[in-house]
């Protein structure tokens, strides 16, 4: 599959107005590939869909799940997972191609999803340990950034695959400016102890 021409639900554990990260970088280099973007932010109280400065690419909020939703029988949860991905697609006014979820605590059981619909569980962060399992078991392709997180995702689904942290190109973050009189300065964000 070439990631052109798709409409993608990027689903992100962190909101669109929060500092960028890897999920946010994602969305906009898609959007650029002339993909239309959706990118969901974390359960909220109205449902909307609002433009960003980024070209294909727009911010969703979305009023969640109902409470509990993990200890429901599967057969409910699925029919509720269902049914918001479809009112998802006519609040955006798009047929889905591609669910690319970065979060594990919604939207968890990918078979609820349309057949023709390209699920991906990528995770980034050891933390997003919500419904790991059932993510992972139930996804097209799985991603993770750190070979802990591969070898877990594997024991699920054996399409799992390592990844670099996604980064910003040139071009998609503001000019910084570093401190200083020298003319070598340099900078530094990250964590260098995940590998």
């Amino acid at each position: 599959m070439i990631l052109r021409d798709k409409n993608i639900l990027l689903i992100s554990p962190e909101p669109w107005d929060h500092i960028f990260v890897s999920k946010h970088h994602y969305a906009v280099h898609l959007g650029r590939r002339s993909n239309k973007v959706f990118f969901l932010n974390p359960p909220g109280k109205r449902p909307s869909v609002t433009g960003t400065d980024y070209q294909n690419v727009w911010s969703v909020h979305y009023a969640g799940f109902p409470k509990g939703l993990r200890y429901y029988p599967g057969a409910l949860q699925r029919h509720f997972i269902r049914r918001r991905f479809h009112e998802l697609e006519r609040l955006c006014g798009a047929d889905f191609d591609i669910v690319w979820s970065f979060d594990n605590s919604v939207f968890f059981d990918f078979s609820a999803l349309p057949g023709k619909v390209l699920t991906i569980s990528h995770i980034v962060d050891s933390t997003q340990d919500f419904q790991f399992h059932k993510a992972a078991s139930t996804a097209n392709l799985c991603l993770g950034v750190t070979r802990e997180i591969v070898n877990r995702l594997k024991k699920a689904n054996p399409r799992s695959f390592f990844v670099q942290h996604g980064y910003a190109q040139p071009g998609d973050i503001a000019e910084i400016h570093l401190p200083g009189t020298h003319a070598i300065r340099v900078g530094y964000a990250g964590n260098l102890d995940l590998r």
